[in-house]
């Protein structure tokens, strides 16, 4: 096969809420593009905050060994000498283009070759989806194969907030919104999903836009295309938590000529995974420095050995507030996963109270904060927790304690200890990292750079 062209959509905070993952929500152009593509069902985040998890997939690297442990405006960021899929593509021959939101390091630092990330308000996907079209557009009878990153700040919940109205067209009607069932279900809750499922058909709406533009231009027999997000939905156990529900990812997929359109993937797979992935479709060397396993033997029939368990981290992810020492944030906690069991561990337990469990809630508070809706816990955190998820799929009970399970839980332990000790993980060495890079996105960009990339990528292509 020739190098395909590679077209990557990357969302914030849409864990599996859409029709497809069975989310009663509409998302129709997202879910025939699943019917008629490749749908992974266990598809995992390494790390459950915004910039870690993207790290993770861009680099094909641990939080914890590729440095971004925290958000990259606040102080962190991925060194200049980190490698990340761009970096190998670019070696590669190919036209690596960025449009939208980026969350791994200050704007304009990504190493893309035409780098268009201009602002937060440029990052709305119908803006995104617009200036993906015109790229699409003027390249079509280029023969260098092209890399095209696509991020955009929906469906974060800072941004539906202030955009349900405009451009969403109003928020669903509370009484027709779908709560998952680990969250509690009153009228401040509803009203948040509500805003939440209007971004998501928002969102649909316009990637349906773009799917059928990249069908329409000819451009679905030698491209991979993806849609994916960085983690778990915001709310309650979920986002910057280290249950299943802050973890899960939709991983949507289209390969060349259609091959293996229709499938469906219950293996356990991850982000790291997914930089190797495109390497070895696009017949590039795999670096010994990605800790990710390559599925593409998995998608061309070719043997492949699935994870028996994988691996995911939290360090940090609230900044601190005015004054505060950094290290003062630092919450470093380590989960493994089977297709089974479950394992978390709390290195410092103290930090935080655990969230409550959904019979637990108390009366909701209606606010436009997700850090609002819900009184604050002052709920014992455990040290660690074990789930067995074949009959307890919402981690409800916490089974570390349990004389049936201690078998179960030593295992789990002895294989995270050895892949901390393999990965050098600063958490079981006890050190706290802090930042090295100044606070902020890097905006504005300079207007003549950004100028110039502009009329590359929307007249012609690189010049060879």
């Amino acid at each position: 096969m020739e190098k395909p062209n590679i077209i990557f959509f990357i969302c914030h905070d849409l864990g599996k809420h859409l029709g497809c993952y069975d989310a009663l929500v509409k998302s129709p152009n997202l879910d025939k593009f699943a019917k008629t593509g490749i749908q992974f069902n266990k598809t995992f985040c390494n790390a459950t905050a915004c910039s870690p998890s993207r790290g993770c997939l861009m680099t094909g690297r641990y939080s914890h060994n590729n440095g971004l442990i925290g958000l990259s405006h606040h102080g962190w960021g991925l060194s200049q000498d980190e490698k990340t899929i761009v970096d190998y593509l670019n070696d590669a021959d190919y036209e690596t283009v960025h449009i939208g939101h980026n969350h791994e390091r200050h704007v304009g630092q990504n190493h893309y070759q035409i780098d268009l990330e201009e602002s937060p308000e440029n990052s709305r996907t119908d803006y995104v989806v617009d200036d993906a079209i015109k790229y699409l557009k003027t390249r079509i009878n280029s023969d260098k194969p092209f890399y095209l990153n696509l991020g955009v700040n929906e469906v974060h919940a800072h941004h539906y907030n202030e955009r349900y109205e405009d451009p969403y067209g109003g928020a669903t009607d509370p009484d027709q919104v779908f709560v998952p069932n680990y969250m509690p279900s009153e009228l401040p809750m509803r009203k948040m999903f509500g805003r939440f499922q209007a971004a998501i058909e928002y969102m649909d709406q316009h990637v349906g836009r773009l799917l059928a533009e990249i069908e329409a231009l000819g451009y679905l027999d030698n491209s991979i295309v993806i849609f994916t997000t960085d983690h778990g939905i915001s709310g309650s156990r979920s986002k910057g938590t280290l249950y299943d529900r802050g973890m899960e990812v939709s991983y949507l997929m289209h390969l060349p000529n259609g091959l293996r359109n229709g499938y469906e993937i219950n293996h356990l797979t991850q982000h790291i995974d997914i930089t190797p992935t495109l390497l070895e479709a696009a017949g590039i060397k795999i670096s010994d420095e990605i800790q990710g396993k390559s599925f593409w033997p998995l998608l061309t029939d070719n043997d492949y050995q699935p994870h028996n368990e994988i691996y995911t981290e939290r360090n940090y992810h609230i900044p601190p507030e005015q004054g505060q020492p950094v290290e003062q944030t630092y919450d470093p906690q380590r989960s493994i996963r089977t297709d089974r069991f479950h394992y978390i561990r709390y290195f410092k337990p103290d930090f935080d109270s655990r969230p409550y469990l959904p019979w637990e809630s108390p009366e909701l508070i209606d606010s436009s904060d997700w850090g609002h809706i819900l009184p604050e816990t002052s709920i014992k955190r455990d040290y660690e927790e074990l789930y067995d998820l074949a009959h307890d799929n919402g981690e409800y009970f916490n089974l570390a304690n349990n004389p049936e399970y201690q078998h179960i839980k030593k295992e789990l332990i002895d294989k995270m200890s050895k892949w901390m000790n393999q990965t050098n993980d600063h958490a079981l060495i006890g050190t706290t990292p802090l930042p090295k890079s100044p606070d902020g996105w890097g905006y504005p960009r300079d207007t003549q750079e950004l100028e110039s990339m502009k009329e590359i990528a929307f007249n012609c292509s690189i010049p060879n």
